[in-house]
Order: structure tokens, then C-alpha cells, then sequence
């Protein structure tokens, strides 16, 4: 397995949340939003390595990118797919991502929408911890770990403000990709959340 981190100001989570959802719809924005930017990253072709499948020593590409969505549920976790996100813009991305967590928590996700992810998003909410490492769902190519929202006391334009951050950590299978990808990809999602790339259609 490779590992690669970063840290996102949750203030650009924040308005590129607004920007895609109707403005009564901003809950949780880091964990929203990195879902949303995850399908978008998806998509471009630098990145297609993570729409494939690793069975044993083989690579096996997916008919599309089909990103799951790791629930907590009363009896343990549930993973909702989104399909075909390439075909989706970004506003139904995200209503469809609403969708699947409230039905998984509702108990009522048909069998075909758990199957078929080729990546996944955990996330474990307020009480979870600053930073973790997701482990890999087989035969999917990596996870997406989300950390909870914290204060962090950083420099600004010369100045020593707080500001709300989390962490993300992305850990890939090495057959698919290595550390080094799973940095570009990183770097691809922070660059979209913080509106260098956003691709809104």
C-alpha cells in the first residue's frame, strides 16, 4: 500500500460546498465537498488508473468511475455507489451522494448500488480523529480517509490567524498506483476545492 496527506483549509471546502448546493443544504461542506471533487478528479485522464480494479496480479479497468461512499450504519458500514460519475455533473454528483447516505441509514439500498466501486470516501464525523488511514475495500484501487474539522493556527500574509482545517489521506494498492500518483491526486483535489480547477458544468 502507498500513503500520501494533506491538509485543506476548510474555508475553501466551505464556498465551493455553496457553490455546487443550494445555499440550505451546507452540512458537513469538508466531507461534501471532497466527495464531489473526487468524482471530479475521476474523470481526468492523468487519474483513470483509479477507475480500475486489482485482482490478484491483474489490472483490471472499469467500464467507468464508481466511487463508494463508506456509511456507519447501526450494525457496522454500509458503501453506497455512485456510477458512471463522468457522465454526471457536478450539482447531480452531489445529490446523488445525499441520496445514497440517506437511504443507507434508511435501510433501503437495492443490492447493485453497493456493488461496483472502483474507490471509496470514509469520513467519521466530528467525533472522529484529526487524521487516519482507511483501509482498502478488495478489489477497489484505494480510500479517500476524511479527518474531522479542527482549529489550526497558521500564517497568513504575515499574520498568526486561526482557521478550520481537515485532513485527507489517500491510500492506493501499489499493483494500481504509488505514492507518487496518490500525491498528484491529492494535490489535483486541493487545487479544485481552493478554485484553481473548478470544472462545474
Amino acid at each position: 500500500m502507498a500513503h500520501a496527506s494533506r491538509e485543506i483549509p476548510v474555508g475553501c471546502a466551505d464556498t465551493f460546498h455553496r457553490r455546487v448546493h443550494p445555499p440550505e443544504r451546507v452540512d458537513r461542506p469538508a466531507e461534501t465537498s471532497c466527495a464531489t471533487c473526487v468524482f471530479t478528479v475521476l474523470t481526468s485522464p492523468d487519474f483513470g488508473v483509479f477507475t480500475s480494479t486489482a485482482a490478484d496480479a491483474r489490472i483490471v479497468p472499469a467500464n467507468g468511475a464508481h466511487i463508494g461512499l463508506v456509511v456507519a450504519v447501526d450494525h457496522g458500514l454500509l458503501v453506497p455507489v455512485i456510477h458512471d460519475v463522468g457522465r454526471l455533473s457536478l450539482a447531480e454528483i452531489a445529490r446523488r451522494r445525499e441520496d445514497c447516505v440517506d437511504r443507507s441509514l434508511k435501510g433501503k439500498l437495492k443490492r447493485e448500488e453497493v456493488e461496483g466501486a472502483t474507490i471509496s470516501i470514509s469520513n467519521l464525523g466530528a467525533e472522529g480523529p484529526d487524521r487516519f488511514t482507511a483501509i482498502i475495500n478488495p478489489p477497489q484501487s484505494a480510500i479517500l480517509a476524511v479527518g474531522r474539522q479542527r482549529d489550526c493556527v497558521v500564517a497568513r500574509e504575515g499574520a498568526v490567524v486561526v482557521r478550520p482545517v481537515s485532513d485527507l489521506t489517500l491510500t492506493v494498492d501499489h499493483r494500481v498506483a504509488d505514492g507518487r500518483l496518490a500525491a498528484q491526486f491529492l494535490a489535483h483535489l486541493v487545487a479544485i476545492l481552493e478554485g484553481r480547477d473548478w470544472r462545474l458544468q
